[in-house]
């Protein structure tokens, strides 16, 4: 009984999760890219990106995007952005079909203690 319990309230969450996903109400989403050329003995860096739902974001607000050791640190990446016109001239942000934008943070190393966070300022 405990079982099928489990298994009912994982599948709610699971149904919740897609709904809330094509009901366009996510803020952001982080992306791990891989580097095709890389030999499988080595490890090689990935790119950090961060696609926006602008939708989500108010006018006039900051976009802090941090890089850490720890949840919530910025000690390996640590930048605000100005959310107005200035933003899209960013060299490291693209825009989507959709009108969303994409941010890339860099390559890092990813290892066991490797945090990315967003947090929105008014």
């Amino acid at each position: 009984m405990k079982r099928i319990m489990i298994i009912l309230l994982f599948a709610a969450i699971a149904v919740h999760f897609v709904k809330a996903q094509t009901a366009n109400d996510w803020i952001y989403r982080v992306n791990y890219i891989a580097q095709s050329d890389c030999p499988e003995d080595v490890t090689c860096p990935s790119e950090v990106k961060v696609d926006l739902n602008i939708s989500m974001i108010p006018d006039s607000s900051y976009i802090w995007f941090k890089i850490g050791s720890t949840a919530g640190s910025s000690d390996i990446y640590n930048r605000k952005y100005a959310y107005d016109n200035t933003l899209l001239q960013q060299s490291n942000i693209t825009t989507d079909s959709t009108g969303n934008i994409s941010v890339s943070l860099g390559k890092y190393m990813i290892g066991e203690k490797f945090y990315v966070d967003m947090e929105i300022i008014e």
